[in-house]
């Protein structure tokens, strides 16, 4: 949700007096430079007799909010009338000075803080998708043996062996076994998977995780690997980049 737009100094005067049934208005020469770009939101002036009570528009009893949505040059072409509470009235007493000033009032400070409670809602949203991946990691992760400190130390990463049953897989279009509870239903960028490799390569892999689909297997700088990059009884490591997973230290040909 965008807020109003906003200056600093933003105190303009009218070039002429406006009736009380006016939408437009001109300021003195190089005024409009002061104020900002109405925007979708457009802003708020108020207009005040300033000759009468000079920098103090709270005193003025025909004091009026205005809300601006056209601007151009020193011409407000476009504005609402009689806004926050304020009634349209003239401003056009012969030998008096007129300003306007673009200070926030309640329409402002209403939509600050409804911008304030929508992005503290997003923010509780997304604790809360948050807490249920954990939960869910965490479970899977119980049921593999794992510690909170070790689910904790992996990061992203999904581990498909266990160093005490020495547990491995081969490398000849690598197929990491379905593991009941795992808590990763599709391939998303920065999943990161660690397995022990039993068989050498003899070219390009792809990698098919818990059955989620085949997919490249890259080395690190993405391209394709040639034959001999992995051996036997290495730890891998790889991440999803959003097409295909990379290696992580390992250069094709090498």
């Amino acid at each position: 949700m965008p807020l109003y737009p906003r200056t600093n100094f933003a105190i303009v005067q009218l070039n002429a007096g406006i009736t009380a049934g006016a939408t437009a208005m001109t300021l003195s020469t190089g005024h409009g430079a002061r104020l900002p770009a109405p925007g979708a939101l457009g802003f708020f002036l108020t207009i005040w007799n300033d000759t009468d009570y000079p920098s103090a528009p709270q005193g003025d009893p025909a004091v009026e909010r205005v809300k601006v949505t056209a601007l151009s040059g020193d011409s407000i072409t476009t504005m609402v009338r009689g806004q926050d509470g304020t009634s349209a009235v003239a401003h056009n007493t012969a030998d008096k000075i007129y300003k306007a000033v673009l200070a926030w009032g309640k329409a402002e400070v209403d939509r600050t803080e409804a911008e304030i409670a929508e992005a503290l809602a997003a923010a509780a949203a997304a604790q809360d998708t948050g807490d249920t991946a954990l939960a869910a990691l965490i479970s899977f992760g119980a049921a593999q043996g794992l510690t909170n400190t070790e689910i904790a130390n992996s990061s992203k990463g999904i581990n498909f062996f266990d160093s005490d049953a020495d547990t491995v897989f081969g490398a000849v279009n690598i197929a990491l076994p379905s593991i009941s509870g795992f808590p990763v239903a599709a391939y998303t960028a920065g999943l990161t998977v660690r397995w022990i490799n039993t068989t050498a390569n003899a070219g390009a892999l792809d990698i098919n995780v818990n059955s989620i689909g085949a997919v490249d297997l890259f080395d690190e700088r993405g391209a394709e690997l040639v034959g001999s990059e992995l051996t036997n009884n290495q730890l891998c490591q790889a991440t999803f980049d959003g097409t295909a997973f990379r290696l992580l230290g390992i250069r094709s040909g090498t």
